[in-house]
């Protein structure tokens, strides 16, 4: 293990999503403890709301601190590339000036930034929730295989699994994917499951009647619960359409719940667009701590 290093954890999500603090968050301390009290981790997330891209201020994670780093977030294209390769040179300087030596990046648009900054400065580069993100844009139908935006993501991929001095998977398989997609051998893999513990889920815990009466709901109501994301490879039309048809087969005794980060404004404009309404959809952007009783409806 690296004496005393610096870390720059990168991640691809706003500071608020649910995935950094239930996935990114909890690893840090075990991270601070294995490296050592000398060692300093920075986070930095991609905030697309503007009041959010701050100055770097501290988060105190238990008996740990850590610098936070928000940066704009620009989406991996050929419009974007300008912005992306200034965030890259931002992270070289901002290595350079906290003597960081470990880039750890979690999903590919942080993992692209993480792999160009490393190759041109030589830090160690860690590859972390390790799967592949072009060939699912593809299948879902976001983008087709012949676009720009495909090519770009799938080189970068085969580059950063080439290069990673070392990988986190959360599937076994990812090995064998790297072969069979690039003929690639990962210099070192680990993998890390992504775990939630079940009790926090028993509906038993939760009382029911309140609960639907909070959202002006009752015992006859038929509620769809979904909590996701949605836009990219997370299925938007779909979803939309599929509550619009829940509604049609059971009249108003039909309730979707929407737990998302995406924008309230971006999912009327979408179901605006696609000749939708949403007055029986309840869009929530709550903290990952109340998604069980939400579920328990």
């Amino acid at each position: 293990m690296m004496k005393n290093p610096n870390i720059l954890i990168i991640c691809s999500w706003s500071y608020d999503n649910p995935l950094v603090h239930r996935y990114v968050l909890p690893y840090l301390e075990p991270i601070k403890n294995h490296t050592g009290k000398e060692a300093n981790i920075h986070l930095m997330t991609y905030e697309t709301d503007a009041a959010t891209q701050i100055s770097n201020s501290k988060i105190r994670l238990n008996d740990i601190e850590i610098t936070w780093v928000p940066v704009r977030y620009t989406p991996l294209s050929l419009r974007g590339w300008w912005l992306y390769l200034r965030q890259v040179m931002f992270v070289r300087k901002y290595c350079s000036s906290n003597q960081i030596n470990v880039i750890h990046s979690f999903a590919p648009v942080a993992g692209a930034v993480a792999w160009l900054s490393s190759r041109i400065s030589r830090y160690k580069f860690v590859l972390d929730s390790w799967e592949p993100h072009a060939e699912p844009m593809v299948e879902t139908g976001v983008w087709k295989r012949s676009s720009m935006a495909f090519r770009i993501l799938w080189k970068l991929e085969k580059w950063m699994a080439k290069d990673a001095d070392y990988l986190i998977a959360a599937h076994r398989e990812m090995v064998n994917y790297a072969w069979q997609k690039w003929k690639i051998q990962p210099r070192q893999i680990a993998y890390r499951p992504a775990c939630v513990d079940t009790a926090d889920f028993d509906p038993l815990q939760f009382n029911r009647e309140r609960l639907r009466q909070a959202i002006g709901a009752n015992h006859n109501t038929i509620i769809c619960v979904c909590a996701s994301q949605l836009g990219g490879m997370y299925y938007f039309d779909e979803t939309l359409r599929f509550f619009e048809q829940c509604r049609q087969r059971w009249g108003n005794r039909f309730l979707a719940i929407l737990l998302t980060p995406t924008p309230t404004d971006t999912i009327r404009q979408r179901a605006k667009k696609l000749g939708l309404t949403l007055d029986f959809v309840q869009i929530k952007r709550c903290a990952p701590h109340e998604v069980p009783a939400l579920l328990a409806v």
